[in-house]
């Protein structure tokens, strides 16, 4: 279906009158578009400050466990753990990010089985969980690295 001009003129208008929500839900017409962001009731920062680690999911990747032998299964792939967010926490200085101020070491168990045996053996990894989130200045980028697996779940190798 072809649209002529007055069409897309009123499609366009359409879509200028944007309709703005704030946080209390209050709907503002296109007239009040000339809003203060500054305003407390706009803040949209301090709704998303950065105080708390998100539960996210994670995939459990098989490139990222250090095995000695290769031909192996893992089943029970995801886990949640807890994060700090650089793109979900807010922080007063441009400069700083979002990131984890404490961290727990967490075991996570799966199932591990190698391809020539139907024995399913359970294995661990330690993964850091934010325990606390805080505003920082970045220090260098985290890289993924090799996680080693364990046989039970205690701190010490």
């Amino acid at each position: 279906m072809r649209l002529n001009l007055w069409t897309n003129v009123n499609l366009m208008s359409l879509v200028i009158r944007i309709i703005f929500v704030n946080l209390k839900g209050h709907f503002l017409s296109a007239q009040n578009a000339d809003i203060d962001l500054s305003d407390s009731e706009f803040d949209q920062c301090s709704a998303f400050e950065c105080a708390k680690p998100w539960p996210e999911m994670f995939r459990l990747n098989e490139d990222l466990v250090n095995t000695t032998n290769s031909g192996y299964v893992i089943s029970n792939k995801d886990f949640i753990l807890h994060r700090c967010r650089s793109s979900g926490g807010c922080c007063p200085n441009v400069a700083e990010f979002c990131v984890a101020s404490k961290t727990n070491p967490v075991c996570i168990k799966f199932e591990y089985q190698r391809y020539d045996s139907t024995r399913i053996e359970n294995k661990f990894i330690m993964m850091p969980n934010h325990t606390e989130c805080g505003c920082s200045r970045p220090q260098t980028k985290e890289t993924a690295s090799l996680y080693e697996m364990l046989d039970r779940c205690d701190r010490t190798k």
